[in-house]
């Protein structure tokens, strides 16, 4: 996951993830006063997505939707939608397959690895 640093209002050094910038626009919790184009109707997504399909055990489902439910209320009143969630499961996954050895024999050890950092 590609992260910058950069001082905040306070002056400390805080981690800055520009994706979670673009979430924060299409949640409408971005700080930045949007600039009206004078144009009706629902406005364009601020970075396109591909629709995709993802078959979902009902354990699965349940937890993207406890998961979705959870960070929408925390940020109330910006909006989360289940495509944010996934977008942050693939990145969180992406940063920790570092801990991936390079052959796996099973699932198993794919979990063990990426849970408990049990890797090479």
């Amino acid at each position: 996951m590609s992260k910058d640093t950069s001082k905040n209002t306070s002056g400390n050094t805080k981690p800055n993830y520009p994706w979670a910038e673009l979430y924060d626009m299409e949640s409408r919790v971005s700080s930045a006063t949007p600039v009206r184009s004078g144009k009706i109707g629902r406005p364009p997504r601020v970075y396109p997505r591909r629709k995709t399909s993802v078959m979902l055990s009902d354990e699965e489902q349940a937890a993207l939707e406890k998961i979705t439910y959870t960070i929408r209320q925390a940020m109330r009143p910006g909006s989360v939608t289940k495509s944010q969630v996934y977008g942050l499961a693939v990145r969180l996954l992406d940063h920790h397959m570092e801990q991936l050895p390079n052959h796996v024999a099973n699932w198993d050890q794919v979990v063990q690895s990426l849970f408990d950092g049990e890797g090479e």
